[in-house]
């Protein structure tokens, strides 16, 4: 009986020991916390725009790569229809009417102060620590840089997220009609509108002028002014 009592301190022992081997392994291993923000880069910026960042909805990122989509969507800081709070989920049905982006970025009405005013920089603007989410960039309502656009778009990230800036801007064309002087009695023009003419001192030059606005024109609060000088 001794020699089995001896046996099992023994063997128990060990037990413990190696438990306490384990424990301190367990214990020596560091944990990470998971990233749950991300950033969103603005490609194709320029010195001198402010953008607004509104968070409309957040959610779960679900899937993997290239096919991370944002699941378990909830209404966001700056999105909260009329009867819903911040955080009550989205029915489908809505998230289904919500066909296209930029048709939604120029409806959507935003509350509250934007989760991030950003300072734009040459080449590229970097927005950091946004959580998986749709948002709402656009630009504040100051004056654009001359010859330069307003952009407003709805983005989603459910990752670190690179995008190019969609803007329109103002194009304009200017066109004369030549006459050639041995037919001008018959009334006959041969020639279309065209970038050049030769006219003489003090005859009637018909010319057209022609512009595209931006097609976010409708973004400036303030008003839009387009004016040619000829």
């Amino acid at each position: 009986m001794t020699k089995h009592k001896r046996l099992f301190g023994k063997l128990s022992s060990l037990v413990l020991a190696a438990a306490m081997a384990i424990a301190m392994v367990f214990t020596a291993t560091p944990t990470f916390a998971e990233d749950t923000t991300y950033s969103l880069t603005l490609n194709n910026t320029t010195v001198g725009h402010t953008y607004e960042v509104y968070q409309i909805f957040t959610g779960t990122v679900s899937g993997e790569g290239t096919s991370k989509t944002l699941s378990d969507v909830k209404y966001g800081t700056n999105y909260v229809p009329e009867g819903k709070n911040v955080g009550d989920e989205v029915p489908e049905t809505e998230l289904a009417a919500i066909t296209n982006a930029d048709t939604f970025a120029s409806t959507v009405t935003v509350t509250g102060t934007a989760i991030k005013t950003v300072t734009s920089t040459a080449t590229s603007t970097v927005i950091e620590g946004l959580a998986p989410g749709y948002y709402l960039v656009k630009e504040t309502n100051t004056d654009v840089p001359e010859g330069e656009t307003m952009t407003k778009n709805i983005l989603q990230v459910v990752g670190d997220t690179t995008v190019n800036i969609k803007s329109g801007t103002t194009t304009s064309e200017k066109k004369v009609k030549d006459v050639n002087d041995s037919q001008a009695s018959s009334g006959t023009n041969p020639t279309g509108w065209q970038d050049s003419a030769d006219y003489d001192i003090g005859d009637d030059v018909p010319f057209q002028l022609k512009a595209t606005v931006a097609s976010d024109y409708d973004n400036y609060t303030k008003g839009y002014t387009l004016t040619f000088h000829d």
